[in-house]
């Protein structure tokens, strides 16, 4: 499951990001709802695999009524994930079917219209488990399993290849944690950092890439680890999901 946070992208929280396993999307609810983020201090949103989206308590962790259902035009859902709310436009982008499967979709969908609509096909080589939109509401970031990094431009429905090297300050190769942590997600904050969450059954890691982030093709990018990724996970199970 992605998490996202809701539409009040310039609000900066001091609490620490919501962390939250994969166990919470065991989830019901049929209705098709219009009305989201109205309630930015107690509500986030998870997609599951089959594309539904729903809304989330972080009070309680009680999952609110179907914002989009898996019924869908065209193609089914195929590992859906990389959820990120625009609160420009009011859409939602995601993947709508994976890299593994054919054809990829990343799409945009409007709650308002209850419309969903494809977008250019990605520069991602392997399966995404991270999205987010960036603070300016301007574009859409993620990095893939192979630990490379990904933005699109939403303006201009185009994607860029960032890079495929991440470092932390020390010059340990995050990249290399990512590959072997994969099962994480990422946020961004209200000043515009993201927040990336890598994750195994057993340990997780924590990286901020600081802002301004690149919309162009760059050699590496450094980030500042802020958890070391041999952290254990308190469970047993691997976090499949951040938010602000």
């Amino acid at each position: 499951m992605k998490l996202i946070s809701t539409c009040n992208a310039h609000k900066v929280f001091k609490t620490a990001a919501f962390i939250i396993a994969l166990n919470i999307i065991a989830i019901t609810g049929k209705t098709q709802i219009s009305d989201v983020c109205t309630d930015p201090t107690n509500f986030i949103y998870g997609l599951k695999a089959n594309g539904e989206i729903y809304p989330i308590n972080i009070n309680t962790a009680q999952v609110g009524t179907v914002v989009k259902n898996n019924s869908y035009s065209g193609n089914s859902p195929s590992s859906a994930n990389g959820l990120g709310y625009n609160y420009l436009d009011g859409k939602f982008y995601y993947f709508k079917r994976n890299y593994g499967s054919s054809p990829q979709e990343f799409v945009s969908f409007n709650p308002s219209t209850n419309t969903v609509t494809i977008l250019a096909s990605s520069t991602i080589t392997d399966d995404i488990h991270t999205g987010s939109i960036s603070v300016t509401g301007t574009g859409y970031y993620t990095i893939d399993v192979q630990g490379t990094v990904h933005y699109y431009n939403i303006s201009t429905n185009t994607w860029t290849f960032i890079t495929s090297t991440i470092v932390d300050q020390f010059g340990n190769d995050v990249d290399a944690v990512i590959r072997s942590q994969s099962a994480g997600d990422m946020a961004i904050d209200g000043l515009g950092n993201i927040w990336l969450l890598t994750a195994s059954n057993t340990n997780y890691g924590l990286y901020k890439f600081i802002a301004n982030l690149p919309t162009t093709p760059v050699a590496s990018i450094t980030v500042r680890q802020m958890i070391a990724p041999t952290a254990s996970t308190p469970t047993g199970q691997s976090f499949a999901g951040i938010a602000f």
